[in-house]
């Protein structure tokens, strides 16, 4: 789950606060999602209910009316939508909760300011930072008289002012918060489980000779963590290959050394989905458990374009490869001549031919030939011709990355701790020419 961007947004369309968490400015997607929302839900839809999501410009909008402003997020993909859900209600919960007597946009206007403190602590870099919910309250607390007097008087300084009392609030808030718990919720009662994904995505360029120009990993570990009490976890690595550059989750700053020297993740878990760790991994070998080997004939206005694709095991072991497909790259105005595939099928979309394949067969090769011809009958020789892949592998990390074993302390007992890996796809392009 990435957050690109949370708008709140009155009802007449005017925007009232935003965050944009990647530094790209997402107000005509919001303007749009407003012209959306006035046509779709404005006269009474019961739509809202059943899914309130649009997509707009490839950007996924869910979002929540309150009173006469809506709560708007815009995401990245649908993965993970309910845990997006879940944070956005939780903004509701906190707006509710600090604006009791009075609640709308015109309450939210005049704190713009603390509005728009919280929504930076809220999040950072689209992954949750802070989520609890007393300290938010904190953080949204409406401005008394001596505030909006003090901003008057200060005039210049009002943006130091601002960070001073955003500093008070938030050592204010952590009065009902145990040390090195900020991120658990108090007396929470759980289902005693930890999980963890170890995700890796392979960014490659291949030439037409099949040489790696260019490759590296960007791994992620999640957590989704339901444990009671306050507990200590411990989680045991293998890192074969070293991490180029790593990013942490705020409740493993303090033991950063700790993971540099003996590859073991100690830390009191957040409670609820976060993201524990980023890396990245240059490396000039990547080894797949699948083998696409391709051929590119020009013959002035004709182009042959052929695919072998077959499964292959990796250090003795097989592995299934999920969801592949192989999207190419065609000039403008080729026509389709013929086309045979061996398994899948072949669709066209914007001056390209997509070969879905699904769940790659372990004892069987699969082809693909297209043959293509220029409408205008020129020459192709100076054309170039890309193939882009997409593809999931369960149970395997390209980079060897892996969690050996989860320890937890000052919990219940009889937690169930699982741990997995996938690779997907990043950019993963072939240049046939």
């Amino acid at each position: 789950m990435t957050i690109d961007s949370i708008y709140i947004i009155a009802q007449n369309s005017e925007i009232i606060a935003y965050k944009n968490y990647f530094g790209q400015n997402r107000r005509k997607i919001a303007e749009e999602f407003c012209n959306q929302y006035s046509k779709s839900f404005k006269n009474h839809s019961t739509i809202e209910a059943q899914y309130p999501l649009f997509i707009i410009q490839e950007k996924v909008c869910i979002f929540h009316s309150l009173s006469d402003f809506i709560i708007l997020f815009i995401l990245n993909s649908e993965e993970q939508l309910l845990s997006a859900q879940q944070l956005m209600y939780l903004v509701a919960d906190i707006l509710k909760n600090t604006y009791k007597e009075i609640l709308n946009s015109e309450k939210l206007k005049s704190n713009f300011s603390s509005l728009l403190i919280m929504l930076d602590h809220f999040m950072e870099k689209g992954q949750p930072l802070i989520t609890q919910k007393q300290v938010l309250e904190s953080l949204v607390q409406p401005q008394g008289v001596l505030d909006k007097i003090e901003e008057v008087v200060i005039g210049q300084n009002q943006h130091q002012n601002e960070n001073f009392k955003v500093l008070e609030k938030y050592i204010d808030g952590l009065s009902d918060v145990k040390d090195n718990h900020l991120h658990r919720i108090k007396d929470l009662k759980c289902r005693e489980e930890i999980l963890f994904d170890v995700v890796e995505f392979v960014d490659s360029i291949i030439d037409r000779q099949g040489n790696l120009i260019n490759n590296e990993i960007n791994g992620e570990i999640k957590m989704e963590c339901h444990l009671s009490q306050y507990p200590l976890v411990n989680v045991y690595m293998t890192i074969p290959q070293k991490f180029d550059d790593l990013s942490v989750h705020e409740c493993l700053l303090d033991q950063a050394d700790k993971f540099e020297a003996d590859k073991i993740l100690s830390f009191n878990p957040p409670s609820g989905s976060c993201s524990l760790l980023y890396y990245n991994i240059k490396t000039n070998v990547c080894r797949l458990p699948f083998n696409l080997i391709h051929h590119l004939e020009i013959t002035k206005d004709t182009v042959k374009i052929n695919f072998k694709l077959n499964a292959q095991p990796i250090r003795g072991q097989e592995y299934k490869t999920e969801d592949f497909y192989v999207k190419i790259i065609l000039p403008s105005e080729m026509i389709q001549k013929e086309i045979n595939v061996k398994k899948g099928n072949v669709s066209t979309n914007d001056n390209s031919l997509i070969w879905r394949v699904g769940t790659i067969p372990k004892d069987e090769s699969l082809t693909f030939q297209a043959i293509l011809q220029d409408k205008n009958q020129q020459n192709m020789k100076n054309s170039t011709f890309v193939a882009c892949l997409k593809f999931t592998i369960p149970d395997y990390s390209v980079s060897g990355t892996k969690i050996d074993k989860a320890t937890v302390k000052n919990s219940a007992e009889n937690q169930r701790r699982l741990a997995r890996n996938i690779s997907k796809s990043g950019h993963y392009e072939i240049r046939l020419n």
